[in-house]
């Protein structure tokens, strides 16, 4: 068993021993991740993002495990979000990072080669 499995197993017990709600969706949808269960992640960032819609961790990671999909519906929303975020973070490296990623999967490359250099800008400046 893998660190990500492991990790994936104490999310789902911690789940049904009332610890945080949203602690532990935010534990499961980066275990299932990693695991590369990207539909399981985005359903427990979803709930997230739902529940909290200005929560720019949730929206990050709903962004990646909707890239990381084929349906160009599930493409197209991850792009969506990100450039939100990216509107109201402009100076944030790491909201630009998950915009040049998601340009990138979307096969925007100029536009995900733009993203990562105002990245790495942004991260020399600061």
């Amino acid at each position: 068993m893998n660190d990500a499995e492991q990790a994936a197993q104490y999310a789902a017990k911690a789940a049904t021993a009332g610890a945080d709600v949203r602690a532990t969706a935010l534990f499961r949808g980066m275990a299932a991740h990693q695991l590369g269960q990207f539909v399981e992640a985005e359903k427990h960032f979803a709930r997230l993002y739902a529940d909290a819609p200005g929560d720019l961790r949730a929206s990050d990671r709903l962004a990646h495990a909707l890239a990381e999909q084929s349906a160009p519906a599930k493409r197209a929303r991850s792009v969506q979000l990100t450039e939100i975020n990216a509107r109201l973070n402009p100076r944030n490296p790491e909201v630009l990072a998950t915009l040049g990623r998601v340009y990138f999967q979307s096969e925007r490359l100029e536009e995900a080669e733009g993203a990562l250099r105002a990245t790495v800008v942004i991260k020399n400046v600061s």
